[in-house]
């Protein structure tokens, strides 16, 4: 899998842990943990969807501006094939009628998705994201097929008071909701393990797994330097053995007790996972 794709995979997971719980609360409403709802503004996030180039390669591109008060920790827009759209319109696109075949199912149930979990800022802008084709990391490349799709569901993760906040605008009843529950915006195990590992300078950290042998974490609203710093910080700990570094984007490297720390970074999304595994024989 190339490095592009990977990123993919990994946004798509950072948007699946954002969006746990299930929707249907109103603003001011209070969460199943007692946090009260805030409104969400989808009317001051402005998105473009347009031709460009990644790598050399043409590619359907996004952006979005966040005129909000609240900083955006994850950003999903879904397209969906319009009603009025007939089947011989969709194949006389190539990419459009091979997806179906592969996915075996109607081309009418087609879909792209805008995705990205970089920590976006109130009053400041994301750009350059790119589509993907019906929720897989295939990248959305025909452009004049674009006008066949319509808006269907916007989801965005938002920062209150260092929590978060999942909200999703319904393009085709105009509706807004909340999820039931809110996330911490930052939380850090105090495991055994996890403390092996220093505490990351981040806007955001999810713990994704926390177990006796295995741990595993999302850390956003990290830029390069502060990838690097966490990096160096981590060799500072004791994970300065068997170091892989050949890639900007894959750090991995172990500890004296055998501890192995892998670490995957977008520079598209300022976003590491992170996984620590203890040796079989480790009792942590």
């Amino acid at each position: 899998m190339n490095t592009k794709k990977l990123i993919a995979v990994i946004c798509i997971c950072m948007i699946a842990v954002f969006s746990l719980a299930s929707c249907g609360k109103s603003s001011g409403e209070k969460t199943s943990d007692g946090e009260s709802i805030p409104e969400f503004d989808f009317g001051k996030v402005e998105w473009s969807v347009y031709s460009g180039v990644s790598e050399g390669n043409r590619i359907v591109k996004f952006d979005f501006d966040n005129n909000t008060e609240y900083d955006i920790a994850s950003f999903d827009l879904d397209f969906k094939i319009k009603e009025d759209v007939t089947e011989d319109e969709i194949n006389k696109f190539a990419e459009l009628k091979q997806k179906a075949k592969d996915m075996e199912h109607d081309p009418e149930k087609l879909t792209i998705s805008a995705t990205t979990t970089a920590y976006t800022e109130a009053g400041s802008s994301y750009k350059g994201g790119n589509c993907n084709l019906d929720g897989t990391v295939q990248f959305f490349t025909e452009y004049d097929a674009y006008e066949l799709f319509e808006p269907d569901m916007m989801t965005i993760t938002f920062v209150e008071n260092n929590k978060l906040f999942t909200a999703y605008y319904d393009y085709k009843e105009n509706k807004v909701s909340y999820d039931d529950e809110s996330l911490k915006a930052f939380d850090w195990s105090d495991s055994k393990l996890a403390k092996t590992l220093p505490k990351p300078d981040a806007k955001i950290a999810v713990v994704t797994w926390d177990e006796k042998d295995h741990f595993d974490a999302k850390i956003c609203g990290v830029d390069e330097s502060k990838y690097k710093e966490y990096i160096k910080a981590c060799k500072e700990k004791g994970y300065n053995k068997n170091i892989d570094d050949d890639t900007d984007w894959m750090w991995e490297a172990d500890n004296k007790d055998g501890n192995n720390l892998e670490m995957i970074y977008s520079d598209d999304d300022d976003t590491i996972s992170l996984y620590l595994n203890a040796p079989e024989d480790n009792d942590q």
